[in-house]
Formats: structure tokens, sequence, C-alpha cells
């Protein structure tokens, strides 16, 4: 019973570490500290990464991101 218990343990870390390393949506608005309306075009990208997208006509980005990383 222990050995049943230990392993399901180790199973249940393994499955946490894993499901923390996939990347997760992050969307967002860019806006003008003026006039406080939508940039577009303006670039969002992750941080020493070729990733990155563009903003829409109001602003709005959306960019798959993993835990820890810096747009």
């Amino acid at each position: 019973m222990k050995k049943l218990t230990f392993l399901m343990q180790v199973c249940l870390a393994y499955l946490l570490i894993i499901s923390s390393a996939y990347a997760q949506n992050i969307s967002g608005r860019i806006t003008d500290a003026t006039n406080n309306k939508g940039v577009e075009g303006a670039s969002v990208n992750i941080k020493n990464t070729a990733v990155g997208t563009v903003s829409d006509a109001d602003g709005k980005f959306s960019l798959a991101a993993k835990p820890g990383e810096i747009l």
C-alpha cells in the first residue's frame, strides 16, 4: 500500500510539472498614453526569442507564452 501511495504521489508531481511547462494564451491591449486609444501595428515579442505578434486596429494582441517568459 505504501508503494502505491508513493507511486501516485510521484505521478501527481510529474503531471503538475508538465502542465506548468505548456504555453498559455496571453492577450492585452496597447494604448496611447495621451488619448487612451488603441495603437495599431505595435510589436509584442517574447524576450530573447523570434516569437511575436502585432496589435490589431484596436491595439489588441494575443500571444502564446510559457510561464516565466517575458513579453
